[in-house]
């Protein structure tokens, strides 16, 4: 009897040794599966290990992340979540739960798990900085600073720690202590864009626009396809070109010119056709001109011959191959939207984004800069927040542009005339539902349309001759 019982425990044994063995191949190659997308062999072999192995947290945890990355996040979280029932002390399983509630945008449930990850290792970096992170989200300040700054104490190369504070500081004003964690983060990792844009954010902030420009070169010779690297010098050359003295007061800080001012009658007065024509040939050069200048472009366009701000049709070559997402065709039209007047903001925009695409960066700069441009220099005419401070458009679709531009979404529109001047009222609101009311002046387009009804009324009254008998 003790010969047989030997035997069965030697046979169990042996049969727990092979199952193990064969557990470690399977999961390999289910680990392989995975980083070769193929998702569902892999979670066919997992739910097969889990029949004859019910009980483990691994198998649960390597399915959650298999079911992660084939984006099927509700199964996703139930699979870390039976993972803390077979262990409660499977740390990656809390981690994973707090990534996955902040990806749904529900902090509060990603805060406590980040807390009960943190509780069983407290030595992560990474943890404290997530955990900042959602407390911000929630409005919880107090201790995100301290958060991050405890982060940077566990390991001070932490690249996103240092960037974090960096970050923390530009926002806190202090830019010395900024730009030193700016300068360790670009002397730790010498190819990571994000320093230099910040740097970059930060001379901006004070004016310092060679600084900005230099920043931005330097760090296209990393890569010259980042969009807020272009952005940020495309920018900065205009601003640099932009004289504060000449016409108008300046906010260097939030770059937009308030021409809000008596100068303003003075500029639209001397705008001529001439200068449109002189603008037009610059901007199709290539040349980023100054804030100015856009905005003087912008407005000379209603002395243009067959300037029509309420009945010019769009690019069909344009629509069509945007529709398509055929942008290596849609780029070679790119010219003709300067054919229309006004120009349309919306096919600027098209432009730019195909050409971004294809990694056509000059001509990303060339026309980005005149939407960016453009647009900048709209919002330069005023605050938008009351008829004496309306934004200054010559087109009232360009008024779309403007909120959409600011992240609004307009509900409703409507016309006002006060004080002999015509304005357009509408109704925004930001995404999460905040209201605001945006005015801007129409006068422009408003004279335009009269003069075009006038016009026409002219041509009706004409007395058309009797034909006389032979």
């Amino acid at each position: 009897m003790k010969k047989y019982t030997l035997l069965f425990i030697l046979n169990s044994f042996i049969a727990t040794l092979s199952f193990a063995q064969n557990l470690t191949l399977e999961l390999d190659k289910v680990s392989d599966l995975r980083d070769e997308k193929k998702y569902t062999e892999a979670l066919g072999i997992l739910d097969s290990l889990i029949a004859m192995d019910s009980v483990s947290a691994r198998l649960y945890f390597l399915r959650g992340s298999c079911y992660h990355y084939a984006r099927q996040p509700k199964l996703s979280m139930e699979s870390y979540q039976k993972t803390i029932e077979m262990d409660s002390l499977f740390k990656n399983a809390y981690f994973n739960l707090a990534n996955g509630y902040e990806r749904q945008n529900k902090m509060d449930s990603a805060e406590i798990f980040f807390r009960k990850y943190i509780t069983l290792d407290s030595t992560d970096s990474d943890a404290y900085l997530r955990l900042g992170y959602t407390l911000r989200g929630q409005g919880k300040e107090d201790s995100v600073k301290y958060l991050y700054d405890k982060a940077y104490a566990l390991d001070s190369t932490n690249l996103y720690a240092i960037y974090t504070l960096a970050q923390e500081y530009f926002y806190e004003e202090d830019y010395s202590k900024s730009q030193a964690f700016i300068a360790k983060g670009k002397a730790l990792e010498t190819d990571d864009i994000s320093f230099y844009v910040l740097e970059g954010a930060l001379e901006s902030a004070v004016g310092n626009y060679d600084k900005v420009i230099k920043a931005c070169e330097e760090a296209f010779e990393i890569d010259s396809t980042d969009f807020d690297l272009n952005k940020l010098y495309i920018e900065s050359v205009m601003l640099k070109k932009t004289d504060p003295k000449k016409i108008c007061k300046i906010d260097y800080q939030n770059k937009f010119v308030d021409y809000n001012n008596s100068n303003l009658k003075e500029v639209l007065a001397g705008i001529t056709e001439e200068d449109y024509n002189q603008y037009l040939k610059r901007v199709k050069a290539g040349e980023i001109l100054s804030l100015e200048d856009y905005l003087r472009f912008y407005l000379s366009q209603k002395h243009k011959k067959g300037f029509s701000p309420y009945f010019t049709a769009s690019n069909p070559n344009i629509e069509k191959y945007w529709k398509e997402e055929n942008f290596k065709e849609l780029v070679k039209h790119d010219d003709e939207i300067f054919n229309t007047v006004p120009l349309k903001i919306s096919e600027l925009f098209k432009v730019c984004s195909a050409h971004f695409a294809l990694g056509n960066i000059t001509e990303f700069r060339k026309y980005y800069a005149v939407y960016f441009g453009i647009l900048e220099g709209i919002i330069a005419t005023g605050n938008g927040t009351e008829f004496e401070s309306a934004y200054l458009v010559v087109s009232a679709s360009d008024e779309y542009e403007v909120i959409y531009y600011m992240g609004l979404n307009s509900s409703s529109q409507a016309l006002v005339h006060k004080d002999e001047h015509s304005y357009d009222i509408l109704t925004t609101a930001y995404n999460d539902g905040e209201e605001k009311d945006v005015y801007f002046n129409i006068d422009i387009p408003m004279e335009n349309l009269h003069a075009s009804f006038t016009e026409t009324d002219k041509k009706g009254k004409k007395k058309k001759k009797k034909r006389k008998n032979k």
